[in-house]
């Protein structure tokens, strides 16, 4: 039927979720609903109606996203500012240990036993009186378990879906997102999603909706069948001493005779349409490291030099600049290199693939090199140490307001993080879409316990629009 909201007419499915959420907005009692659908269902072309109709009924609204990524790729689909879970919700307040202590402990001990220094954040206060209502899209990845390691930041209890419903007491929250993508790291699920989760840990009541109906791609469109039979296998999981995946005889999925023949197609793709248009997705940073020197090798690349024209993935927000993790960036210039708490620091100006804005600031190489993601902890502990120094040289002490301020602008502390990017994990391709998507698959996949197996791979495949490619193999059905 047609609706002044939309530019389509809306399936049966659609009409029902769009007039339970205008009631669900009315209901002064109803605090939580849940829109779950299947890859390529419009759950975003129907959020982008429902704005409308807050902003024509002049409801006050906030659009979340559970990375800066898919922050910055709803915002671009809906054409309504949309901030991180995280940024909307925290308030830097501290770190979570004296420095001056810290600074005295390193230096008259040999062995470092303070551990990880964390900045804490704490909940913001809100301002509003009236009723808000709070969009949060690719809730797959919305966590309600704390965090161990892994992180140089404390938000709130670290269980991030408990401190957002509990962020706004009045507010109504909306999670939006598909429960077969891969869940949040260290859960089974994704709680955000889960009705039956709210009642039994929360102790509140959920509405939900699933839209299964496919728009996004033609009826016949083998990812889509793929991903159909991938979403039933999981639910199902069938017992089997090993998962097969059932990839084989569709025209839109192409299943090469090698691994070394899948990655020259794939470096073939990315040289004649840009990097844009296709990525490879692998299991492990391992898988990434590995294919990104083969991959930057082709292109005659050096091994341990960043050069002009090469593609990095962000690993963390950038307080700087509107860099956020898993934003792909083209490296434009390399210059100067400077050497501070035994890590290398380069200036580099980067173009930003998505947005194309460009930016110039200072990097760290030392992870482009390695197989981590980030700085470890002593790293982060040293540059922190040499901060608090310097300030202290210029009379700033820790708890003053400048100091903190001087910490959120520090071009050290605040440096480029980043890997290569020509591979990328599975977890760093959500809530991005390729024309082309090229998985490197090899035995090592079925370490990850089923049914979890098929999330991945239904994530994985699900980030292609036109064609997917793999690898002929024994598990390849």
């Amino acid at each position: 039927m047609a609706d002044p909201y939309f530019t389509f007419n809306l399936l049966p499915q659609q009409t029902a979720v769009f007039n339970a959420l205008k009631a669900f907005t009315s209901n002064q009692q109803e605090r939580i609903f849940i829109l779950r659908g299947y890859a390529g269902t419009g759950k975003t072309s129907l959020m982008s109606g429902y704005i409308k109709y807050l902003r024509d009924q002049k409801i006050t609204f906030h659009l979340l996203a559970s990375t800066g990524r898919a922050a910055k790729i709803l915002a671009d689909k809906t054409s309504a500012i949309t901030s991180t879970v995280h940024s909307h919700i925290y308030t830097f307040k501290d770190l979570d240990d004296d420095l001056e202590t810290v600074s005295l402990s390193q230096q008259s001990m040999e062995v470092d036993d303070k551990g990880q220094l964390s900045l804490v954040f704490d909940l913001k206060p809100i301002n509003s009186s009236s009723t808000l209502v709070y969009i949060v899209d690719e809730a797959s990845m919305i966590g309600d378990v704390e965090q161990i390691g892994g992180s140089f930041a404390r938000y709130g209890t670290g269980k991030l879906l408990s401190d957002l419903i509990e962020y706004d007491k009045r507010g109504k929250f909306i999670f939006v997102g598909d429960a077969c993508q891969l869940p949040p790291i260290g859960q089974d699920i994704s709680p955000a999603l889960s009705r039956e989760y709210f009642q039994g840990t929360h102790k509140r009541a959920a509405i939900q909706y699933e839209l299964t109906e496919i728009v996004r791609q033609d009826a016949d469109n083998g990812i889509v069948t793929a991903s159909l039979a991938l979403r039933r296998l999981q639910v199902s999981n069938p017992v089997v001493k090993f998962a097969s995946f059932p990839l084989k005889g569709y025209k839109d999925i192409l299943l090469h005779n090698s691994h070394i023949d899948l990655v020259n197609n794939y470096i073939h793709k990315i040289r004649s349409q840009g990097f844009e248009y296709a990525t490879l997705i692998c299991q492990t940073n391992r898988h990434c490291s590995d294919l990104n020197r083969i991959i930057r090798s082709a292109f005659g690349r050096q091994n341990h030099s960043v050069s002009e024209g090469d593609i990095l993935q962000v690993t963390q927000n950038n307080y700087l600049c509107d860099l956020v993790n898993g934003d792909m960036v083209e490296v434009l210039q390399t210059a100067q290199r400077e050497y501070r708490c035994g890590l290398s620091f380069l200036q580099v100006a980067v173009l930003e693939l998505a947005s194309k804005n460009e930016y110039r600031l200072l990097m760290v190489e030392d992870i482009l090199y390695a197989q981590a993601t980030n700085l470890n902890a002593k790293q982060h502990k040293d540059l922190m140490i040499d901060f608090f120094q310097r300030m202290k040289h210029l009379g700033i002490r820790q708890k003053d307001e400048e100091f903190k301020r001087r910490m959120l602008t520090d071009p050290y502390l605040n440096t480029l993080k980043a890997v290569f990017g020509y591979a990328i994990t599975c977890h760093k391709s959500q809530g991005g879409e390729w024309e082309e998507v090229f998985l490197y698959l090899d035995n090592k996949i079925h370490g990850i316990p089923k049914p979890g197996i098929y999330q991945w791979l239904y994530t994985a495949i699900t980030r292609a629009r036109r064609k997917l490619h793999a690898v002929q193999d024994w598990f390849i059905k």
